[in-house]
């Protein structure tokens, strides 16, 4: 996989409160690992005092303008009761991308 530029969508919902503000995903950051097709992503998560959150990643492969792979081999900071705060993510672009090129 050659990466120089990765879209990643974060989506995230509010597991707690009804009426708190939604939250805010704030400077994500992918870069692929040389030599793998492993990717770390690091993103702030901004949310109301006690929240957490659901988040899950979307790959776009046309600079944003679709979402249509989900990120589904992921460790870190995904899925439910996420806390604010900085977060990380390791993403194995091979199951879920493999063997396609993206410029």
């Amino acid at each position: 996989m050659k990466t120089r530029l990765l879209f990643l969508s974060l989506i995230t919902s509010i597991s707690i409160a009804l009426n708190a503000a939604p939250p805010k995903v704030e400077g994500v950051h992918a870069k692929q690992r040389l030599g793998t097709k492993f990717v770390d992503i690091n993103y702030t998560l901004i949310l109301d005092f006690n929240q957490t959150a659901f988040v899950e990643l979307w790959f776009s492969h046309d600079n944003g303008l679709t979402f249509p792979i989900r990120c589904m081999d992921v460790e870190g900071d995904v899925d439910q009761n996420v806390t604010a705060g900085q977060k990380n993510v390791i993403w194995n672009a091979e199951s879920d991308w493999n063997q396609r090129i993206t410029s």
